[in-house]
């Protein structure tokens, strides 16, 4: 199946297209020679037919779109021959001008037995389907040219980056949509959260997407609170390193990160206020077309819980924790405390559960005093005993008594347990993975998982999981280890960790998250690691070419007139963004002036304007700005003279081109 190596995804009318195609060409034996092949060149092409996909170069309204990529696609040409083949290159059909043999693939000649990779560049000026055919000539006249289809789609997306916001509904597994106003722009759209207990935590994801075809660029993501709020109870979880002007999140639909998922976290404070509501404001600021400031309103409810825990935590092998006076030794190193569960509110509640998080660790158990099923009163309290099976693995688990009243929810008493010998949970690097140096792509970096520094000094570490939770899939595991991976203490382990470089650079983010029984790093916060590369935004140079008056697009002028036959054509004003501008041109390492229209039977070429008997400088990549245009003096008729330039990393601009028509 023929694929774009920028793009995962294809409009259903191309691969019909390339299929029937491809089936006509390779049943026709395109490009072989008739009769004895001992004196000839014999080219084929492998695959005979190439399939496109890429965003339009202009809007829906006509305008020029930035930060746009060609798709290239490679095939290979082999001369089966016993003679070297002369070669000429065509592109014609209807969609010809959509397509372009990269000049860097693109070769005079192919001796016998000769290989060689050609690749082709498709810049569609809309969306839908369009087609054309290259065609490879060997110069020999007993040989048929090799035909190569070519099928491109412009994507049917927006043509300018457009951003959709959507959020967590809670207590549902669906998310919804920011609905924009009528002019598109994000500015009415409120997101609610759970009620949530002072003290504890609720988190919710939202997501934004490219709905455009071109890059969005998210220069800002910031919480502040409302007119009039206490300070922000809202935090930005995920991405872990905020967006900034020089530093953007890029969400490409061509590089497959069209969406970030944001992890927000709320976590009310008392303020005394007596309010229970929280506002705060997310904005989120980039390139799109329509909605360059999206703001979004956060809303929190807090909630007093009615019943308590007392000592709301407990360590059953730490000598200095009594766990409220209650702790006593059971059987050997076993030991059992009892928990006193308060009514601290003003009516009666009934205790519906009593329920551990991680009951397969086997270490804690609710022994002959549990509150379940009873009734507390204002005021007062009832016990719950807890027994601890010891072993020097450390474990921790919550166990949750949930209330309730008249058939509402009443809050919930959550005690934290834990045993063991404590492990030593460190990584080598500590914070941050930077892949922003590396120069291979895929790009592997190693991550050291340890426990502590010398033997003896730590518990068991053990590891539950190890994810990227944020920045899949440039960044992912190579290599991990399996859940439930010991490290013993003084030792470390090691996992690779591959970032898969986007074409279009910028400030790429993720997270690992190592989950294990360390209990300074304990779900849901886990020990996290940056994971980042910063790269230079790599826009695309823009060509710009001009007649000898500055003239732009088409201009017109007397053949009689023109003395000499000459016209000095000029592509110094060309620029590679964002360095440079159309009032600050300069960046460009090549310039490639292509003559691609002359009047039938007219001689005409392009060359040094400093040496005009020189050898032709037609489609030569080269570090000339202006090309001389020697006229054919005795013939009238429209030209058309193309520029491409290069910036120095190779990238390649959208053609462009000057029509010039030469009256009589």
């Amino acid at each position: 199946m023929l694929t774009s190596q920028h793009s995962p995804h294809r409009l259903t009318l191309a691969p019909l297209i390339i299929a029937a195609v491809a089936l006509a060409l390779g049943a026709c034996d395109c490009g072989r020679m008739k009769g004895p092949t001992a004196t000839h060149p014999d080219l084929v092409a492998n695959p005979v037919a190439l399939s496109f996909e890429a965003c339009p170069t202009v809007d829906e309204e006509g305008n020029p779109v930035a930060d746009v990529f060609p798709d290239q696609q490679k095939f290979t040409l082999d001369n089966l021959g016993n003679a070297t083949a002369t070669l000429s290159f065509q592109i014609s059909g209807p969609g010809a001008d959509q397509f372009q043999i990269a000049e860097e693939t693109k070769i005079e000649s192919l001796e016998a037995s000769g290989t060689a990779e050609i690749a082709v560049n498709f810049s569609p000026k809309a969306s839908g389907d369009v087609s054309a055919q290259l065609t490879i000539d060997d110069g020999d006249p007993d040989t048929e040219p090799v035909v190569v289809a070519l099928v491109g789609s412009g994507r049917n997306l927006p043509a300018q980056p457009s951003i959709r916001i959507s959020y967590e509904v809670p207590g549902a597994d669906e998310m919804a949509d920011c609905i924009a106003n009528f002019d598109g722009k994000i500015d009415n759209c409120l997101v609610s959260w759970p009620d949530t207990f002072i003290d504890q935590t609720s988190t919710l994801r939202m997501k934004i997407r490219n709905e455009g075809c071109p890059t969005l660029k998210i220069t800002d993501l910031s919480l502040e609170p409302m007119a009039g709020a206490p300070a922000v109870q809202f935090f930005m979880e995920q991405p872990a390193i905020p967006p900034t002007q020089e530093a953007p999140i890029l969400l490409s639909t061509a590089a497959g990160t069209a969406e970030q998922e944001l992890r927000i976290r709320f976590e009310p404070k008392e303020d005394g206020t007596g309010d229970g509501q929280r506002y705060a404001q997310l904005t989120v600021r980039s390139n799109a077309a329509k909605s360059p400031e999206s703001l979004v309103t956060l809303f929190g409810y807090t909630v007093t819980p009615a019943i308590y825990a007392t000592p709301p935590y407990c360590n059953f092998t730490d000598a200095n924790d009594t766990c409220g006076g209650t702790k006593i030794p059971t059987n050997g190193s076993n030991k059992k405390a009892v928990f006193r569960i308060q009514n601290g509110g003003t009516a009666s509640v009934v205790i519906d559960s009593v329920t551990f998080r991680a009951p397969a660790s086997g270490r804690f158990e609710v022994g002959a005093l549990n509150p379940q099923g009873k009734t507390i009163n204002p005021g007062e309290s009832e016990d719950l005993e807890i027994l601890y099976t010891d072993n020097p693995v450390y474990v921790t688990d919550i166990v949750d008594v949930v209330a309730s009243s008249g058939g509402q929810p009443a809050g919930k008493a959550s005690i934290r347990l834990s045993g063991g010998v404590l492990p030593c949970l460190t990584t080598n690097p500590a914070q941050t993975l930077d892949y922003s140096g590396t120069t291979d792509d895929p790009a592997v970096l190693p991550l050291e998982i340890c426990n502590g520094t010398s033997p003896g000094e730590c518990g068991a570490l053990v590891i539950s999981n190890i994810l990227v939770t944020q920045g899949a899939p440039l960044f992912s595991l190579k290599s991990s280890l399996p859940q439930g991976t010991e490290i013993a203490s003084g030792t470390c382990q090691t996992i690779q960790v591959q970032f898969d470089k986007p074409i279009i650079g910028g400030l790429q983010q993720g997270t690992l998250e190592i989950s294990s029984n360390d209990p300074d790093y304990a779900p849901p916060s886990n020990y996290k690691i940056n994971l980042q590369s910063q790269a230079p935004l790599n826009q695309i140079p823009v060509a710009v070419l001009e007649g000898p008056g500055g003239e732009t697009n088409a201009f017109s002028r007397d053949l009689s007139a023109t003395v000499p036959p000459e016209l000095l054509i000029h592509g110094e004003h060309s620029y590679d963004p964002p360095d440079f501008s159309p009032g600050s041109p300069g960046g460009i390492a090549k310039y490639q002036f292509l003559l691609a229209k002359k009047p039938p039977a007219a001689t005409a070429d392009l060359v040094d304007p400093s040496n005009k008997t020189g050898p032709s400088v037609d489609g030569v990549k080269g570090t000339l700005d202006q090309v001389l245009l020697k006229l054919d003096p005795t013939i009238a008729g429209e030209y058309k003279v193309v520029l491409v330039v290069y910036d120095e990393t190779g990238l390649q601009s959208q053609q462009t081109e000057l029509k010039i028509l030469m009256n009589p």
